[in-house]
């Protein structure tokens, strides 16, 4: 009985209970009420109602109807802090207590102002909303739940610093003692989430394991039908010709793209029930593989009844290759020896698109989507061209088409730009992934010099695919297929000139957006006339107004974010790139300075993604869904309490408090199901700390990439190109093992391998400006431009291309 009474003589001392029996007399002395002819408790608001239309005693009656509201936070909160002074307080926990000592004189101040301020619906709600957080805080610690601490935590900080303008010195008493916690707790709550993670876009996850397992099944489903490999591709068309021929059908392709990308859209729409949504993917993933089983069959029985490739005649006029010239051997062969000139063709539509993408995706939405619809049709026509001629796999399109339908359903997209960041990045990784594929053809006697060999996406590949087709040799039978190959591939290498692609701009470009990406989503740790002059700094870069008095004015600004993940790496990276984008360099260090400023922006970004929090972000989701669900369930049990009390009272009418309480149900129902889309299932929630520790020991690499260029000067071109390619093989094996071993954190691991695919093109450029300037000294010139003035001056290219257009991937 003691635990209910000493909170209620502490309740009743305090001065919002004076302010109801102070206001409750000045009332009922006004207007000469009496209560024994019609009883009212004394905390029901149809006291207050009686004076609603009363100007004479308006100010008494707000007072009353705020002190009446505010009786149910104040006695929750002396039920807490009693708690808390009674609580057995272990070792473990004693570092807790300076800070909930601190969090309870900023609540027993905002409680003594809270029913006479001006404020007091925007205070009632902070002051709720702080006091929720201390509540999930509080049960975090004695529970032992670091995790839905460390949430609580955040929150709890977050809202309070909301309070400053009301109690300053409360404020700042509870911020210091929180910045001592971390010094003395072992739970590390000084670790700051990854802004780059919450703002710089990442996949979206099903909710519900069967909306997993079905999304999984389909693109397993694509993954065997294209894979991403070529030799799992040719293993595969070994055992199967005709299944390899069905696979290159355009109309199959695109139907498999659309699939996977419908399923994303469904997923996303999925409210409470989604058995029907399960059952829509299953009915798509059967479609698709059926549609394959049946183009298949009919392959094969077209095959039966003809002996001969008399196709290849009677496609003499085209180049196309069809499917039951496929199904051989020799026109298989051949059809393949013409792929990389086409699918290079659909990797520069890629980067001409990323490179206008990844600028418009820091627009605000207005802007954003002007700037997407004058995209809508480049973005078709490379979906189109891509879809019906390369044989990348169909799912390396699901972003053009993701575009393509939001900009469709544009008023009804739920955070627009969030999903457009998500959608860029994919296609990024998608871009990346292409670069370093091995081409089936190879490049070796054409790439090597002095026998070392370049990286991947700096081999001569179209000359290799020419030098191939013009030198292979071939029996007399398959002379029709071989003419079909010349003009299949004379009429790609005619499509392939993209003018456009300028690698040396689009990587210069492409850099500096990135990295502007990364602070603009540390936009909220900057104050907001600090960001504004940041943005300016930034524009001004990308119209090439630079000035080093600029570049040292934006690291000063950029020191002052509150976020201590992005100024720990000023120094190391933010500075150096700083220079490297935005400093002139000579013609022989630019191509150094660009490959430095991309291994930078990945490790810059692989920190601020890896290195700046402990937690699966997902599961803050999970934690405030199960929050929400034991709110509703004790809001219920109260409303059927009160209910039963009235009844047995003899009250039949609903009162005003219970409305309020119905609609704060409605509203938490509300937001339990705007919740429970926002959660990511993971099958194995536990594996999170293996891929943190996974990519915690990768840091030990990166590391080593930044002291790789650091000594370039000590090394030898051999010694260079070694230690390169080790760097990228396991970087390239680490990727691939995020992708298999990690399937259900996709959207944690997707920015992290585009982080590495930045660090890996940066040394191939690092790596290529050495071959290069090997070669300059070799012909005793000091500029490449010279050189290739020298041999585009009797060399004629197609469409009479000049030296500036000519991509580099030739």
């Amino acid at each position: 009985f003691n635990s209910f009474l000493t909170p209620l003589k502490q309740e009743l001392r305090h001065p919002i209970w004076n302010c109801i029996v102070r206001c409750r007399r000045e009332l009922m002395s006004h207007h000469q009420v009496d209560l024994d002819l019609k009883p009212i408790p004394l905390l029901s608001l149809d006291f207050v109602d009686l004076f609603a239309s009363n100007d004479m005693s308006k100010s008494s009656n707000e007072l009353l109807c705020n002190a009446i509201k505010s009786v149910g936070l104040l006695r929750l909160s002396f039920q807490q802090w009693n708690a808390q002074s009674d609580y057995d307080y272990s070792d473990k926990t004693q570092c807790f207590i300076p800070v909930l000592k601190s969090l309870q004189r900023v609540e027993e101040e905002v409680l003594d102002m809270l029913v006479e301020s001006p404020s007091f619906d925007v205070l009632f709600q902070l002051y709720s909303d702080l006091f929720e957080d201390h509540i999930s805080f509080w049960n975090g610690i004695t529970s032992s739940q670091f995790e839905s601490t460390l949430f609580s935590w955040r929150s709890l900080i977050k809202n309070a610093s909301k309070l400053r303008e009301f109690c300053p010195r409360e404020v700042e008493i509870l911020q210091m003692e929180s910045k001592n916690l971390d010094e003395v707790s072992s739970w590390h709550f000084r670790s700051q989430k990854s802004l780059l993670w919450a703002h710089g876009g990442h996949p979206f996850l099903p909710s519900s394991a069967d909306l997993y397992q079905k999304q999984r099944q389909l693109l397993n489903l694509c993954e065997l039908v294209w894979p991403r490999n070529p030799k799992s591709w040719k293993q595969v068309v070994n055992d199967c010709l005709i299944g390899a021929a069905v696979s290159s059908d355009p109309e199959l392709r695109f139907l498999a793209m659309q699939g996977v990308c419908m399923s994303s859209y469904i997923i996303g729409k999925v409210d409470e029930d989604d058995f029907h949504v399960v059952q829509q993917l299953e009915e798509m993933c059967q479609m698709l593989l059926r549609r394959f089983e049946y183009e298949k069959h009919k392959l094969e029985a077209s095959m039966g009844t003809t002996r001969h490739p008399s196709s290849v005649e009677n496609f003499a006029g085209c180049c196309v290759f069809s499917s039951d010239i496929l199904c051989r051997g020799p026109g298989y062969d051949s059809w393949q020896d013409t792929l990389p000139i086409i699918d290079s063709t659909s990797f520069f539509l890629d980067m001409e698109l990323l490179q206008e993408l990844s600028k418009i995706v820091l627009f605000d939405a207005e802007e954003l989507h002007l700037a997407l619809s004058s995209l809508s049709d480049l973005l078709e026509s490379t979906l189109s061209f891509s879809l019906n001629f390369s044989s990348r796999p169909p799912t390396d399109f699901l972003p053009h088409q993701k575009i393509l339908w939001t900009l469709d359903a544009w008023t009804t997209v739920d955070a627009v730009n969030a999903k457009i960041a998500s959608f860029v990045l994919e296609m990024w990784f998608r871009w990346h992934s292409s670069l370093w594929i091995p081409c089936p053809v190879s490049a070796e006697n054409f790439s090597r010099t002095n026998g070392y060999e370049p990286d991947m996406p700096f081999q001569p590949l179209k000359t290799a695919s020419i030098h191939q087709i013009l030198e292979s040799t071939f029996a007399i039978k398959d002379y029709p297929v071989h003419g079909l190959k010349l003009r299949v591939a004379s009429r790609n290498l005619w499509q392939s000139y993209a003018p456009v692609t300028n690698l040396h701009s689009f990587l210069l470009s492409a850099a500096r957006t990135l990295f502007q990406q990364i602070i603009y989503a540390h936009r909220k740790s900057f104050e907001a006339d600090k960001f504004a002059a940041i943005k300016s700094i930034l524009y001004s870069f990308q119209k090439n107004m630079i000035s080093k008095d600029n570049v040292d004015a934006l690291v000063s600004l950029l020191s002052s974010s509150s976020h201590h993940g992005l100024t720990s790496l000023m120094d190391l990276f933010i500075e150096p790139v700083l220079g490297e984008l935005n400093l002139q360099h000579s013609s022989t260090d630019f191509l150094h300075s660009l490959g430095s400023a991309w291994l930078r922006i990945g490790c810059l970004s692989y920190h601020l993604l890896v290195s700046c929090d402990d937690l699966d972000p997902a599961a803050k989701y999970s934690c405030k869904y199960t929050q929400l669900l034991e709110k509703i369930a004790l809001l219920e049990l109260e409303i059927e309490v009160r209910q039963e009390c009235s009844y047995l009272a003899g009250g039949f009418s609903l009162r005003e408090a219970d409305k309020q309480r119905t609609r704060l149900l409605e509203n938490l129902k509300s937001e339990c199901k705007r919740m429970q889309k926002k959660i990511v299932f993971r099958s194995d929630p536990g594996k999170f700390k293996k891929l943190k520790y996974e990519c915690d020991e990768f840091l030990k690499l990166v590391a080593n990439s930044i002291g790789l260029i650091k000594n370039l000067e000590s090394m030898d071109i051999q010694q260079i190109s070694d230690q390169v390619h080790n760097w990228q093989v396991t970087a390239t094996c680490f990727i691939d093992r995020l992708s298999s071993e990690y399937p259900a954190y996709i959207d944690i691991v997707q920015p992290v391998q585009v982080a590495i695919y930045e660090m890996k093109l940066g040394l191939s450029l690092v790596l290529s400006s050495a071959f290069r300037k090997i070669f300059l000294d070799k012909v005793g010139q000091g500029d490449m431009d010279r050189v290739l003035d020298t041999i585009y001056s009797f060399m004629r290219f197609p469409r009479g291309c000049a030296s500036k257009d000519i991509s580099v991937i030739i």
